[in-house]
Order: structure tokens, then sequence, then C-alpha cells
């Protein structure tokens, strides 16, 4: 079990904020071998993507799922 406290959560929040790292970490966690690409992991990371661009369009997320 991982629990952060509310003090390391700033310099993790701090550090994604950048593209590049985010989309690092994204692709680490869907080329690792200990995360298996499942429906909720997919729907989790394309409804933060959303999110984080801004991009609210119901048609294209059930397309897409």
């Amino acid at each position: 079990e991982i629990i952060l406290g509310r003090s390391d959560l700033e310099p993790i929040k701090a550090k994604l904020a950048t593209f590049d790292v985010l989309k690092d970490r994204v692709l680490r966690i869907l080329n690792s071998n200990f995360v298996k690409m499942t429906f909720p992991v997919f729907n989790a990371l394309f409804d933060a993507a959303s999110e984080y661009f801004k991009e609210n369009n119901p048609s294209l997320r059930q397309n897409i799922v």
C-alpha cells in the first residue's frame, strides 16, 4: 500500500505538469509488464487525458471505448 502525505503531492503534481514528463510516465505504464491494458485502465487514462486537455466529447469517448 502506498500512502502519500499532503506535502508529497505538490512536487509530484509539479513534475507531471510538464507534458513530456506526463507522456513518458503514461507510456511507461502502458508498456509495463506489471499493468495489463484493461478497460478500467484505459477508461481512467482516457478520462484523465480528456480532463487534462479540457475536451469533453461523449461521442468520441463512446466511439473510442
